[in-house]
């Protein structure tokens, strides 16, 4: 609990810290409720309203995530440099979870792009081809773009729990 705690700790670590856990914590928090709440009220409307509803949300997302996502990845990978020139300050252990967390919350941004996108692509045509435009995918039916967006919700459930791993492992990285 020392580096909690602990007056002399320079101000770029303790700043460091600060950043890398609450935007982690925030970006956790935006997501579960994100897969808790809100998918499960678009849920309720009509298809074309869901697809439209998720849509928006998606965007609000693409907006703040990969921001907020880069600043926790950088604040933590500039913690675990400072790991050998704080002797006594950042500890083995914190090493070692500052490179969880480091690793764990930009890991989101290649998860999306592997395994979400696809789903991305799919629901973003849609949604285009309501709209009128020429590049949509109109031949989805309304079970695709129910089960699509089921099945995005789940793998955002994921994004939230590597970034609240990220935040959990930061905190402790403090109080070990």
């Amino acid at each position: 609990m020392a580096t909690l705690t602990n007056d002399s700790v320079p101000l770029l670590i303790r700043t460091a810290q600060v950043v890398g856990i609450t935007s982690a914590a925030w970006w956790s928090g935006a997501c579960s409720w994100i897969s808790l709440a809100l998918i499960p009220t678009i849920n309720k409307s009509p298809v074309d309203l869901r697809a439209k509803q998720w849509k928006y949300q998606y965007e609000l997302g693409m907006a703040t995530g990969p921001g907020l996502a880069l600043a926790s990845g950088v604040s933590f990978s500039y913690l675990m440099t400072q790991h050998g020139k704080h002797i006594g300050l950042l500890s083995e252990r914190s090493f070692y979870l500052n490179a969880l967390a480091a690793v764990a919350i930009p890991g989101i941004v290649p998860f999306t792009l592997l395994v979400i996108k696809p789903v991305n692509n799919k629901l973003m045509g849609y949604v285009e081809s309501l709209e009128g435009k020429p590049s949509g995918e109109a031949t989805l039916t309304e079970q695709d773009v129910e089960s699509l967006i089921v099945k995005w919700n789940r793998l955002h459930a994921v994004r939230a729990v590597m970034t609240g791993v990220g935040a959990i492992a930061g905190l402790l990285a403090i109080l070990w």
